[in-house]
């Protein structure tokens, strides 16, 4: 299979990679505050790896009537996703997808009751637990 390289740096600038991380951090804070002590770093790496896929699914996807989001909802698992939802999940470079979710943990498609077809890509590790703080 051919080697297909992407350069992270032209996906997004740094303006909107700082919003964000800002974002992701403040969403940790919350759950932090729900978690008794136990205590967790983002790790960036990880977060740059989504971010990277979630740019470079849009464009792969891009017209052809599909919705991307990025969910860091399941952050209490240390696991962010990028969901693609859209009445049919095609694309005509297989190589380039393979490439672009490289670093994803799991790959997971069902069909939905309301006729469309769901694809989650998992990004596990994206908090590492510090343990406990204080005497814990």
């Amino acid at each position: 299979m051919k080697e297909i390289k992407f350069d992270y740096n032209e996906n997004i600038g740094d303006e909107e990679a700082e919003e964000i991380l800002d974002n992701f951090i403040e969403l940790k804070k919350d759950y932090d505050q729900k978690r008794d002590g136990i205590v967790e770093i983002i790790n960036p790496l990880r977060v740059k790896e989504l971010l990277f896929a979630e740019e470079n699914l849009k464009r792969l996807f891009k017209n052809r009537n599909t919705e991307i989001n990025r969910n860091l909802e399941y952050i209490h698992d240390d696991v962010g996703a990028i969901t693609i939802i859209g009445r049919s999940i095609t694309f005509e470079n297989p190589e380039k997808f393979i490439e672009i979710i490289k670093g994803a943990n799991k790959l997971e498609v069902f069909a939905k009751t309301n006729g469309t077809v769901q694809m989650d890509i998992n990004y596990f590790n994206i908090t590492t637990d510090l343990g406990f703080e204080g005497d814990k």
